[in-house]
């Protein structure tokens, strides 16, 4: 699957037998969003079968599509079930797990921002959904080592990134998964030449949000980056840094933009935080 457009799949959706009874999406991110958008219009079950763990959209109720040639999240349906082969799984290279890992720890910054909507009244909160996100970093933080290698993480990994789609029905927004930090990866697919993974774009953009937010997780978030390789593994990306600090400057040139692309007010409009964050960017 190379086009994700609405446009696109809403013209193969409807071109399915009318005796279809179930859609079955079989690979990564871009096929199983098709498959999952195609089911969601036709209003059947769908059936996801990821071949990598690279984000949680496997089990989640959105779609990440192109519309209007811009990406965007567009309200799907939950899987009706999830069959994943742990083999095929742990074939996949290691910048899979990753992102998959990058799109995890996002998590920390964006059940901030949504707590921060919610005290001001902005967005409902459901506690339940939160604590579903959180239990999922938990479990795959608390119980086992760094190494990505291992296969009892690689399990993990699976297991928290289910979940984390989970809490997003639960919820029914993508609020639990999704922040600032996500905003920051869909600017940088619009800005960037040859944008990376989501969840390698999500994991160092959560951190830079973490600072921002002045969050008090954001030293246990740079350990985990940091003791699991993944900022390894971003130096060896360079054209990554690039597209970050053009983005930066890009953002500065509207205030209001810069404002809404970071909910948390507060942090953006502390000049440590800020500093602080910048300087990350130079390092």
């Amino acid at each position: 699957v190379s086009d994700i457009s609405i446009e696109s799949i809403t013209q193969t959706a409807f071109q399915l037998p009318p005796a279809t009874d179930v859609v079955v999406g079989i690979g990564g991110g871009k096929a199983l969003d098709f498959a999952k958008y195609s089911a969601h219009l036709l209003r059947l079950p769908f059936v996801s079968v990821p071949t990598s763990t690279s984000n949680d959209g496997f089990c989640s109720p959105t779609s990440s599509l192109t519309v209007g040639g811009r990406r965007k999240t567009v309200k799907s349906s939950i899987p009706f079930g999830v069959v994943i082969d742990l083999d095929v799984i742990r074939s996949c290279p290691p910048v899979f797990f990753y992102s998959g890992l990058g799109d995890m720890v996002s998590k920390i910054t964006a059940l901030a921002d949504w707590k921060e909507a919610a005290n001001r009244k902005l967005e409902r909160y459901s506690d339940f959904a939160s604590m579903l996100a959180y239990n999922s970093l938990d479990l795959l933080f608390i119980k086992h080592s760094f190494d990505i290698n291992a296969p009892e993480f690689q399990r993990s990994l699976t297991t928290s990134l289910l979940m984390s789609g989970i809490s997003m029905e639960v919820a029914g927004t993508s609020r639990p998964a999704s922040g600032s930090e996500h905003l920051v990866s869909h600017a940088l697919d619009e800005v960037c030449a040859r944008p990376q993974m989501h969840g390698l774009q999500v994991g160092t953009a959560a951190y830079l949000c973490a600072l921002l937010q002045n969050n008090p997780s954001t030293g246990g978030l740079r350990d985990i980056l940091v003791k699991t390789g993944f900022f390894t593994l971003s130096d060896k990306i360079r054209s990554r840094k690039k597209s970050f600090c053009g983005l930066c400057v890009w953002r500065r040139r509207s205030s209001a933009a810069f404002i809404r692309f970071f909910p948390n007010r507060t942090a953006i409009n502390a000049p440590s935080n800020l500093l602080t964050a910048m300087k990350f960017y130079r390092s």
